[in-house]
């Protein structure tokens, strides 16, 4: 499993660490950063890993993703930035972290929404 290829993709562009990522696999992420995995990575729905863990709430996640410098405004096809989805899912823990990294606030998704 050494010559793994850590950026092999599912239809949807899903990469080992977008699941690892959703699920709460720390260990996982951690290793996959450590052995060259993409971190801002896009789904074909534009999803980096840090909107899936933002999405599912998993908060070590999201700060070691941050830590290991995921960009906190990428934005997802509908322009959702993963602020907004943690704030919509009113997950606020990681509202928290992503302000603390500096997301940016007023940032408006392609309905209007910020």
């Amino acid at each position: 499993a050494n010559d793994a290829d850590v950026e092999a993709r599912t239809e949807s562009g899903l990469t080992s660490l977008h699941v690892a990522s959703f699920v709460g696999s720390h260990e996982i992420v951690i290793y996959l950063l450590q052995h060259g995995a993409n971190i801002d990575s896009n789904t074909v729905r534009g999803e980096t890993p840090l909107h899936l863990a933002a999405r599912n709430n998993q908060i070590d996640i999201v700060q070691t993703l941050l830590n290991y410098g995921a960009t906190v405004d990428a934005k997802a096809k509908e322009a959702q930035t993963c602020l907004h989805l943690a704030t919509r899912l009113g997950n606020i823990e990681i509202v928290s972290l992503l302000l603390k990294a500096n997301a940016f606030v007023d940032s408006e998704t392609k309905d209007g929404y910020s």
